[in-house]
This record gives structure tokens, C-alpha cells and sequence, in this order.
């Protein structure tokens, strides 16, 4: 079952579906099934892959050098639309 840890005060599971979930590069890169260098080529306007549609990724601190993590709900939404247009 894995760890478990408090939310709230009560002792809960860990949940790999949570719609609040934040998922950072290694995970997205799983479940997308795409390299780290493609991920940024889909983010960078520069690039001849980029994906306007692709999910942005959030700032998880204050700083400009900050570790980043994509929502998980988007980036199932994502997969969800890529699969349905293919």
C-alpha cells in the first residue's frame, strides 16, 4: 500500500489520481512516453515542435531557478485529446 501521511488530520493513502497533483519532469515524461528534450521542444514557440495545447508548467517556488511540475489533471486531459485526434 505504500507510506501513508496526514491531510487534514486524518491518515489517508497515498493517491496517484488526486485531480490536485502536481507531477514533476521524470513522472511527465512516463506517462507521456516522450523524451525531456521533446517536452521542452513542445514548450519552446521557437521550436518546430512546439504545442501551443501542450500543459504548462507551474513554478513550485518563488525563484526563477524553482523546480517546475505540470498539474496532473492537464496533462491527463492532454494525452486524453491526443489520443481521441489520432
Amino acid at each position: 500500500m505504500g507510506f501513508m501521511r496526514i491531510f487534514k488530520g486524518y491518515w489517508m493513502p497515498p493517491s496517484p489520481t488526486f485531480p490536485g497533483r502536481i507531477i514533476r519532469l521524470r513522472e511527465l515524461t512516463s506517462l507521456i512516453g516522450l523524451s525531456r528534450s521533446t517536452v521542452y521542444d513542445f514548450l519552446s514557440p521557437r521550436s518546430p515542435r512546439y504545442s501551443p495545447d501542450f500543459p504548462k508548467p507551474l513554478r513550485l517556488g518563488v525563484s526563477p531557478r524553482s523546480a517546475i511540475g505540470w498539474r496532473l489533471c492537464e496533462v491527463q486531459q492532454w494525452i486524453a485529446t491526443r489520443q481521441t485526434t489520432q
